[in-house]
């Protein structure tokens, strides 16, 4: 149940951390631990805690590009389009970042340093790891091209394999028997693994 009389001063009393602690949470800032991060975020939910000051923020979405070997063309480019087209008629701020599968700084890092409240996460099995503890870091996000089990993510996923199929099928009905394929690299996205398959069964 909601308490009316709930403040920041009392979230860090019941949480056993300083004031200055809560106000990092609330605001995404990194500088507080894991462990002391999900302290106080059970207990703002506990209470639903929300300060007017967070009610006038604008919303700000880290767009987080994993892996290194992509093209912003096709697909990612359609896509950032579609995201930059929404949040402009939103009025939700989005922020682009690149994920490097070999970078010591954590996904939630990223985001809390750039003040971001959620994330759109590309081709993350490329950064299968630090997807997982974006997850359980609590930030709320969703997968795009990919999956990682055990997330609470929501997954956008297309249907590669019948795409290929079709392709594949169409070039085969006109009469090519020699069909050449150019595939990325298929350890940043499922997507690609699924062309590969239905064209290999197609030949």
């Amino acid at each position: 149940a909601k308490s009316k009389q709930m403040n920041i001063r009392l979230i860090a009393k019941e949480a056993k951390v300083s004031v200055a602690s809560v106000s990092r949470v609330l605001n995404n800032r990194m500088e507080v631990g894991e462990e002391t991060r999900e302290r106080i975020r059970k207990v703002i939910e506990k209470h639903d805690y929300n300060p007017f000051i967070a009610s006038y923020k604008k919303v700000n979405v880290g767009i987080c590009i994993c892996g290194v070997n992509f093209v912003v063309e096709g697909f990612l480019s359609t896509l950032l389009a579609g995201i930059s087209r929404y949040g402009f008629e939103f009025d939700i701020h989005t922020t682009m970042m690149v994920v490097k599968p070999n970078a010591r700084e954590s996904i939630q890092d990223m985001l809390r340093e750039r003040r971001c409240g959620a994330a759109v996460v590309i081709f993350p099995a490329a950064t299968y790891e630090k997807v997982k503890d974006l997850s359980d870091s609590g930030i709320p996000g969703v997968l795009v091209d990919g999956r990682c089990e055990g997330s609470r993510f929501v997954n956008i996923e297309t249907n590669s394999h019948e795409g290929m199929q079709t392709a594949m099928k169409y070039l085969i009905g006109l009469g090519h028997r020699k069909i050449g394929y150019l595939n990325g690299p298929e350890a940043n996205s499922s997507d690609l693994s699924s062309r590969t398959k239905a064209y290999l069964e197609a030949m």
